[in-house]
């Protein structure tokens, strides 16, 4: 890591002072004359602010320093006892209640009347089953990036531009973050097509390819990451290892966990795709591409992975990431796919060193390097009676310290990584200007994540590469795919 990048990684928090520093007359005599009309220009640092100022010189001159600008929230205290209703992500659950106790002392009359902890395996349904009804909830922050436009064009969230407005610029510890500290990627996959602010990220990553060092080396591979994916299939098929007395193989060179189903797309068949240069629908949102050459490729260089070279870890539809990360400590895979910083715990906990393994960058496609959207958004539901005092409840909870507490991976903006919780990560070399180099690597544009019936659709691509996995052939469960799939964008954009 170059010196700039450690400087960044390391910055304290911004501090805040206001100074106002009142007009200052000078008089007396300068040496020479100055026209009436002559301006002069200075740039004045004063404490939080620098700026250019103008002044004009008549009878005397006088310059007026402009004061330091220091940030402002007003919040919103509403005049009677609001309930609200909060969908909570379940490993979140403790750090929530702890939090809610200042939240209490500074909105007396907000109150969460049901917290509410929820898994990430069916959270997708159970918010499909509660929005649908206008059952609730009032707000959640366990939406994925990827699911913000299907609810949004469902009907089911609230347009949060104005209450994004009233966010200062900079953040104001303990009170809230800061417009401009939220990375633009994370923005821009909650901003929908008409401009509608859908939802404020709490939590923005990439899938990103993690890797055992020590296996590399045994197996003779080159000391870096596969750059491309033929590479990452020739490096997979080098880091197997069969028992010599048996025979039968005990080291795979890759594997890859999903739940719920979208997660094929979204962990490592998205970025071949993506790669290539194809995607799943059409930009137009009138075909399903599931035929198309990026496609049929991408499910046959996967399979064959697993059917022909022995190469792709069996488990990968009951495996959890905790599962991915105790075999990848003790040798059974080589590489694996997760959100940017996932397994980073999980492999400490298991007693890896920081330079047993890897964190990469995905392998570049031929015609780029691609990868899927990751994270937790904050949203409020259309339908809540009291989507100002939510508002309040998201704010507070999404200021940098507490953003921080409330995310297991990759933070959504900058300002949370100065977090001592982030320290362990400050001689990565994937850490550019506080973000893992995955971020900018997202295909939020996909048309893919634009339709409401995303879920559908990937479900149907789920499905066939399944039957793929065990033996199905792979252009007639595409076609399939392909038929059923230009039925629902039928469904959903017409003709």
């Amino acid at each position: 890591m170059g010196k700039e990048e450690k400087k960044i990684t390391r910055r304290d928090y911004l501090k805040y002072t206001g100074a106002a520093i009142g007009g200052l007359a000078v008089g007396g005599a300068l040496g020479y004359v100055l026209k009436p009309s002559e301006v002069i220009k200075e740039t004045v640092t004063a404490p939080g602010v620098e700026k250019t100022v103008t002044t004009t010189l008549k009878e005397t001159i006088t310059k007026t320093l402009t004061a330091a600008v220091t940030p402002t929230y007003s919040a919103y205290h509403p005049p009677k006892k609001v309930e609200l209703y909060w969908l909570v992500r379940d490993y979140n659950e403790a750090e929530a209640k702890e939090f809610l106790k200042g939240f209490y002392e500074k909105y007396p009359n907000i109150r969460i009347g049901k917290l509410e902890p929820q898994t990430w395996k069916g959270l997708y349904e159970k918010l499909v089953t509660l929005l649908s009804s206008r059952t609730g909830p009032d707000v959640c922050e366990g939406y994925s990036p990827r699911w913000i436009a299907p609810f949004y064009k469902r009907g089911y969230l609230y347009r949060l531009n104005e209450f994004f407005e009233l966010l200062p610029d900079e953040t104001i510890p303990d009170v809230c973050p800061g417009k401009k500290g939220f990375f633009e990627k994370a923005i821009e996959a909650v901003t929908m097509a008409d401009g509608t602010l859908a939802g404020l990220p709490n939590r923005m990553d990439g899938y990103m390819l993690y890797w055992n060092v020590k296996l590399f080396e045994e197996a003779g591979l080159p000391k870096r990451p596969p750059k491309t994916w033929d590479e990452f299939r020739d490096f997979a098929k080098n880091l197997c290892k069969d028992d010599p007395a048996t025979g039968k193989r005990v080291r795979w060179g890759a594997g890859a966990y999903y739940t719920p189903a979208e997660e094929i797309i979204n962990h490592f068949l998205g970025g071949k795709v993506w790669g290539d240069g194809g995607d799943f629908i059409s930009s137009d949102f009138k075909e399903c591409l599931a035929t198309s050459s990026e496609v049929i490729e991408a499910y046959k260089f996967f399979i064959d992975m697993h059917l022909k070279d022995d190469a792709w870890w069996p488990p990968m539809t009951t495996a959890t990431y905790q599962d991915f990360a105790a075999a990848l400590a003790q040798g059974i895979i080589g590489m694996t796919f997760a959100p940017s910083v996932t397994l980073v715990d999980a492999l400490t906990k298991l007693g890896l060193a920081w330079d047993d393994w890897g964190l990469s960058d995905p392998p570049a496609g031929r015609v780029a390097r691609y990868t899927a959207m990751s994270g937790n958004v904050w949203a409020i539901s259309s339908f809540c009676k009291e989507p100002r005092a939510a508002w309040e409840l998201i704010v507070y909870m999404a200021e940098p310290k507490r953003m921080a507490a409330l995310t297991v991976t990759q933070v959504a903006h900058r300002d949370a990584l100065k977090v001592p919780k982030y320290e362990r990560l400050k001689d990565d070399p994937l850490k550019k200007d506080g973000y893992y180099g995955s971020i900018p690597l997202i295909n939020s544009k996909s048309p893919l994540y634009k339709i409401a019936s995303y879920y559908d659709i990937v479900t149907l691509y789920t499905k066939a590469f399944e039957a793929c996995w065990e033996g199905a052939n792979v252009e007639e469960k595409l076609r399939f795919v392909k038929a059923e799939g230009d039925k629902i964008l039928k469904k959903e954009f017409g003709e």
